[in-house]
């Protein structure tokens, strides 16, 4: 559902909204709870959520949308990567980080050795 069709969260009193997120995962709102009162938060792509190794072509799922890509190329040839539209080539020796626009399918072309994780 869509998170204006969910209520906020208010205080003990019910006249004051806490601090608060959406959270589209469990379709609520959930109290902000960062240190000394603060509001907490991390930067997109930086949650690890899936790694994995391989030298062979792959298309990878994953069952929430990703924002960002580590890739090591641990081999001596290319691993080419698409997500969404783009393609790109991982040359021997290589390592690539970059976020993208949400994506839930990635496909690695190779065979050649290479270390890989996605972040939330």
């Amino acid at each position: 559902m869509p998170y204006n069709s969910q209520r906020v969260l208010y205080d003990g009193s019910g006249n004051n909204p806490i601090p608060q997120y959406y959270n589209q995962d469990q379709d609520k709102y959930e109290p902000n709870k960062g240190m000394a009162g603060g509001a907490s938060s991390h930067a997109l792509g930086t949650i690890a959520y899936d790694s994995w190794e391989g030298n062979a072509n792959i298309t990878k799922t994953f069952s929430k949308a990703c924002v960002g890509l580590f890739l090591a190329n641990d081999g001596t040839g290319d691993v080419i990567v698409s997500i969404n539209s783009l393609s790109f080539k991982i040359k021997a020796g290589e390592t690539f980080a970059m976020k993208f626009e949400p994506f839930t399918t990635l496909q690695i072309t190779t065979s050649s050795a290479y270390r890989a994780i996605v972040g939330r």
